[in-house]
């Protein structure tokens, strides 16, 4: 029966298996006839009115009868039937979307089985799984399908899939959403008990409240049926000298400790075979402590492990057991009774103890506090309280022999309030009266005083010990050690659990009223059963290092956990690397509530105990993760938690060294059945995992008013970009009513999730399942890409792929390139070399590329060519910004100014691109689209003054580079045209002149007027032709032939053609440059702001620092607790006060920097606008006084040393006025020599 009720596979059965049970559960309600009644099925789906209507509508549609005294023949409701009804209910819209995508639009509407194939493979499947223990789905295995889940068996004879089939098979068991492997003992159950985390509770016997709960032994039962493999019994003294269990000095009742130990050994090994460990917190005399050994070994007999296995004894650096060695094992721990401490010796008349053995004094007068010296058979004391008033006591705390430990017993009872910092050998108290004195609990508030005691003594009794009872309900509320947040269980910590707390004498009348709230010294018996679990006192990491007795564990309040983990993180993973560490809530926690088990996980903490009583988040999330590995209780580490030679932070954002980070979407289609209320629903998913992994309330779908049968969410993904490390994430997906009230949950670990489109099953609180509630989900998992370079994981993951598509987009993009390849001679042709040595750059590393690279990731090739000495000093002394940014930045009009006599060619120290493998290489630049976004913001990484973009950054902006090289590109079509135009009238006119019917001479080349029309600027300038000038007025006056006035109509048709083009572009890159420049100020202006709040923000830092260490030194100088929450304020307020300053400082700064930004973007608006209205006045100046365009508006262009081509562009100081460089020309002289084919027009 428990194996039924606790079958795993059950449990995560898929959504069909659910309506098949509700089906079952209907045909098992029949009336007296034998038959369904038809409310049974209403009452099945729906509880309201509307939900009800919804339900009858469907069962009419189905061919069912709808009304409420209906019964239906169980012969005529088969599953199809209700699996019908189920579909006409909630419609699955959704579903048939995905279908209709998948199947296309045949009108059979019909999955072929190379589709369902597709589908396996390309959605379904995880990217994750080795193609060769995991192959790819054939076409077998979608032929196996078919078979399975298509109803109509003629489709399935044709191997192909209707919706019907495709539904069943999205809810079959063969669409699960956790990989099955996930369910069953898979971890590896062979390594030291460190390496797993371990489901652990705490105070295991409360059923509710810390304070005034309810005890009992059912809840052991459950814990361990659950999975728990860790439980906490609290031993106290009985009254009927059978030791019981309960929350020390609260009003929880008592339960008799043999119950609970019956009940462990029940249940203990039903549902896991792997060991169990009982955390003894021990209070009962030696007595009482040698009974509960008794019935250890009694009731548990051969399952109790008192110890320790030959291939693992109790020494140093050895690892502790393996689970699988230790099956079916029970381990205790407890405080341990070591012999090998005992460093004390007895001298006449002196004593020697340890500082962690001295009575407090209250007021002067030390708590008398006495220990007789007892054998080594009976190793107990005898606690005498002398409280005459007219006696002087000497307070000789001795050491107990057989231990050397002693015992701090007040009374018999071990008062938490001795303070572990007296050093002091030998005390004497003067005579005083035994005055009563409040007793601090840990809530801060003082406890009732007992009565006055009787001046008399306490006589031992039969062996030594006094009567040693649980406290009653009347005394202290106060929680035991544990649940107050104090030290682990040990004999070194007992002494500091309550530090600061005072008690005066007590009389003997009140021995067993004493409150004790830590534990007993260890009894002889009970101590010989504890071995790989021994609680010790923690120290430090590097104590535990030294000793490397990983038997030795020890425990920690959340609040202990978490100081260490902030100061410690890497230290504390590997400690957990051998050694057990226990975790379990703040004693501040009286409901019961319990914090984040992954924040200690992330730790590798392997005992994280939480409250079992209490379901919340934490509960929860505790349940799902260890339901995996066969709910063993026990879960693998991840190898670099476990191995020595790997190191983790928790607090890692970056991917992990040797880890392959995840990326996770999650897509909420819709819900089914979800509630039987009329409310509005919605799902929200969160992931918890290390801090950079853990999302929380990020992620909610919309909320579906008024629909809990079928709603549809629809929502886009939420995507979780990074998973850090996906062996320790997991999510989790919960339902919630609108008014936050949760429907059901479940928690899914990343490493087993599957992804497609695939149903989830929801759980209560509890974990149980919720029959017919599910969610539709779809799920991507891959790994993760950093942006930018998806393309690039995607070219290796199918290189062959890759390939194949990068040369089909060639093949698409040469149908336009056809005609539009600029060809080697459109480029310089200053030599030969020239060229070559270009094309080298092309193909090998440059060192401004080598440079770049390093860089930035980005390419910068260099050019070759006459300009190579020139470049490589630039290259040499350029900035580390222009390197960073790799352009190289010419300075063309300025330079020419500077420089009248250097050509601007030689003065250039970058080439304009050609597309053509012949010419110069251009250097290329960042798209700065956003300009000062990005850039400016790694030039300023501390905070440093912000400058305007100058006007020259705007102008190298590439998408103005590109307009400048469009128009550029566009003149030199207009030139081309025009000089072929030219060639065939002066071709004409020189065969005129030579005579009608004189012949024509042939060159030697063989080359005639046939051929003229199939010169271009590439074959001409081999061929040494020259291009004639344009006609001028004076020409035309002289000659006034035909074929002179057809050449300045060309000429001045071509000067208006080129004229038109200036001003188009003239508007264009001057809306483009504005628009820049706008984007550029805003961003500087958005960045200033962002270094204003990063620099408030480590202000504010460094004040909250500089409080907490003053508020440390406070609590070290002040004792005085009024005191030093006085201090505490005043503290508080100055930081106040210097943090309000600093603000006011602040702002003002970044007001002042704010107007001097402001007032640098103003001036460079003005330079731009001058810029714009000097290159249009220029441009109308052109147009009239010239028949043409010269390129004066082009380098006006340049001025803002944006880019340059391998000409000069414009006409120098010491050129005359009326004679420029042809704009069509692009090529101009190398290193100062003018090229034959450069040919100057002159404009009247």
């Amino acid at each position: 029966m428990i194996r039924m009720a606790y079958n795993l596979t059950q449990l995560n059965g898929p959504a069909i298996m659910f309506l098949q049970k509700a089906y079952t559960k209907l045909c098992l309600q029949v009336d007296k006839t034998g038959k369904i009644p038809v409310k049974n099925i209403i009452k099945t789906f729906a509880t309201n009115k509307d939900d009800r209507r919804r339900v009858e509508k469907a069962l009419d549609v189905s061919g069912l009868p709808s009304g409420k005294g209906d019964t239906l023949a169980l012969t005529k409701f088969q599953f199809e039937d209700f699996f019908n009804l189920y579909k006409n209910l909630s419609q699955r819209t959704e579903v048939e979307k995905v279908y209709d995508e998948l199947v296309g639009t045949s009108k059979r509407r019909l999955m072929s089985t190379s589709q369902l194939v597709d589908f396996l493979n390309k959605t379904q499947r995880d990217p994750r799984l080795n193609e060769i223990l995991h192959p790819y789905a054939n076409t077998a295995r979608a032929r196996d399908l078919i078979q399975e889940y298509e109803p109509n068996k003629f489709n399935a004879q044709k191997g192909q899939l209707s919706f019907d089939g495709f539904l069943r098979y999205l809810m079959s068991e063969d669409n699960p959403i956790m990989a099955a492997s996930k369910l069953d003992l898979t971890d590896d159950m062979d390594q030291p008990m460190a390496h797993y985390f371990i489901n652990s509770s705490h105070n295991t016997y409360l059923t509710g409240h810390q304070l005034t709960g309810k005890s009992s032994v059912e809840i052991y039962r459950q814990s361990l049926l659950a999975g728990c493999r860790c439980v906490e019994l609290d031993f106290w003294n009985g009254r009927t000298e059978e030791p019981v269990i309960v929350h020390g000095y609260t009003f929880v009742p008592e339960i008799c400790a043999k119950d609970v130990l019956e009940a462990i050994a029940e249940t203990a090994f039903k549902t896991s075979e792997f060991p169990v460990i009982l955390s003894f917190e021990n209070h009962c005399n030696p007595r009482q402590q040698a009974k509960i050994a008794n019935y250890c070994r009694e009731i548990f007999g051969d399952m109790l492990l008192d110890r320790p296995l030959d291939s693992h004894p109790l020494e140093s650096n050895v690892e502790l057991p393996p689970p699988a060695l230790l099956k079916r094992k029970i381990i205790i721990k407890n405080k341990k009774k070591h012999h090998h401490h005992h460093h004390h010796h007895h001298k006449k008349g002196t004593v020697v103890s340890s500082p962690q053995q001295q009575p407090p004094t209250v007021g002067g007068t030390v708590v008398n506090n006495v220990s007789n010296n007892s054998t080594a058979a009976n190793a107990h004391a005898t606690t005498v309280n002398n409280s005459s008033a007219n006696s002087t006591a000497i307070n000789t705390p001795t050491t107990n022999t057989s231990t050397g430990v002693t015992p701090a017993v007040n009374n018999n009872s071990t008062n938490a309030a001795y303070s572990s910092r007296s050093k002091m050998n030998l005390t004497v108290t003067s005579p005083a009266p035994a005055i009563p004195v409040p007793v601090s609990n840990n809530n801060g508030t003082a406890a009732a005083p007992p009565p006055a005691p009787a001046a008399t003594t306490q006589q031992a009794t039969g062996n030594g010990e006094l009567p040693h009872h649980a406290p009653p309900l009347q005394q202290i509320r106060q929680s035991s050690k544990e649940s107050t947040g104090s030290s682990d269980t040990d004999s070194s910590s007992d002494d500091e659990s309550m530090p600061g707390t005072v008690v005066g004498p007590i009389g003997a009348n009140e021995a067993d009223k004493v409150p004790q709230t830590k534990e007993t010294e260890a009894g002889a018996e009970i101590s010989a059963l504890v071995n790989y679990v021994q609680p010790v006192h923690f120290s430090s990491f590097e104590n535990s290092e030294k000793k490397a007795r990983f038997y030795e564990m020890s425990s920690f309040d959340e609040k202990q956990a978490t100081t260490l983990l902030k100061e410690r993180p890497i230290e504390f993973v590997n400690y957990n690397k051998h050694q057990l560490s226990r975790v379990y809530p703040a004693g501040t926690r009286f409901d019961s509530s319990n914090f984040m088990p992954q924040l200690f996980w992330n730790a590798g903490c392997q005992l994280v105990a939480l409250n079992y009583q209490t379901l919340d988040l934490a509960m929860q999330l505790n349940l799902g993760i260890f339901e995996y590995n066969h709910r063993c209780g026990y879960l693998l580490k991840p190898e670099f938690m476990r191995r020595k030679d790997r190191r983790l932070d928790p607090f890692a954002e970056s991917t992990v060294d040797g880890i392959i980070a995840g990326t996770v979407m999650v897509t909420v289609i819709s819900g089914q059945f979800l509630t039987d209320k009329k409310v509005g629903t919605y799902v929200e998913v969160d992931m918890f995992g290390l801090p950079a992994d853990t999302v929380r309330k990020k992620f909610r779908t919309k909320i579906v008013r008024d629909n809990g049968i079928n709603p549809v969410y629809d929502e886009e993904p939420f995507v979780f970009k990074k998973v850090v490390l996906p062996e320790l994430a997991s999510i989790r997906i919960a339902a919630y009513e609108e008014g936050g009230k949760l429907i059901g949950h479940r928690v899914l670990p990343v490493i087993g999730l599957c992804p497609g489109y695939r149903h989830l099953t929801l759980r209560t609180e509890v974990g149980q399942p919720i029959p017919l509630a599910t969610l539709f989900l779809c799920i991507v998992v891959k790994d993760y890409v950093p942006d930018g370079l998806s393309d690039f994981a995607e070219a290796l993951a199918n290189p062959i792929k890759y390939q194949s598509e990068q040369e089909k987009r060639s093949k698409q993009l040469a149908v336009l390139q056809e005609d539009m390849e600029p060809s080697e001679e459109d480029s310089c042709p200053n030599k030969k070399g020239d060229t070559l040595k270009s094309s080298e750059n092309n193909t090998t590393t440059s060192p401004a590329r080598q440079r770049s690279v390093a860089g930035a990731n980005q390419s910068s090739q260099g050019a070759g060519g006459t300009g190579g000495a020139a470049e490589s000093d630039a290259e040499r002394e350029a900035p580390l910004e222009a390197i960073t940014k790799m352009v190289a930045l010419p300075v063309a009009q300025s330079s020419s100014v500077d420089h009248p006599n250097v050509p601007a060619s030689k003065q250039s120290t970058a080439r304009e691109p050609t597309t053509a493998g012949g010419g110069p290489i251009i250097t290329t630049t960042t798209n700065t689209s956003s300009l000062s976004a990005t850039g400016d913001a790694g030039n300023h990484p501390d905070g440093g003054k912000i400058t305007a973009d100058p006007l020259e950054k705007i102008f190298e902006d590439k998408q103005i580079r590109k307009k400048r090289e469009a128009l550029e590109k566009e003149l030199k079509a207009l030139k081309k045209s025009h000089d072929k135009e030219k060639l065939k009238i002066h071709a004409a006119q020189k065969s005129t002149d030579l005579g009608g019917d004189a012949p024509v001479k042939k060159s030697k080349f063989g080359m005639g007027n046939k051929l003229v029309k199939r010169f271009s600027s590439k074959n001409m300038a081999d061929m040494n032709v020259k291009i004639p000038p344009c006609a001028s007025a004076s020409d035309a006056d002289v000659t006034g032939d035909a074929q002179t006035e057809r050449l300045r109509q060309i000429c001045r048709d071509h000067a208006g053609s080129y004229r038109e083009v200036l001003e188009k572009y003239h508007e264009i890159i001057y809306t483009l440059a504005e628009d820049l420049l706008r984007q550029s100020q805003d961003a500087q202006m958005k960045q200033l702001k962002t270094q204003l709040e990063r620099e408030t923000s480590e202000v504010m830092r460094q004040l909250q620092l500089s409080r907490k260490s003053e508020v440390k030194q406070l609590a070290m100088v002040h004792k005085d607790k009024d005191e030093l929450e006085r201090m505490k304020r005043e503290v508080d307020s100055t930081l106040v006060e210097k943090g309000v300053t600093e603000r006011v400082r602040l702002t003002a700064t970044y007001e002042r920097k704010r107007d001097e930004l402001q007032r640098q973007h103003d001036t460079v608006k003005q330079g731009l606008e001058d810029h714009k209205l000097k290159a249009r006045s220029m441009l109308e100046k052109e147009a009239e006084s010239h028949a043409f365009i010269s390129d004066t508006f082009l380098a006006h262009l340049n001025t803002s040393n944006s880019t340059t081509s391998c000409s000069s562009v414009g006409a120098t100081t010491n050129h005359p006025p009326a004679t420029s460089v042809s704009s069509g020309n692009i090529c101009g002289a190398a290193a100062g020599a003018t090229h034959e084919n450069n040919v100057n027009n002159a404009h009247a």
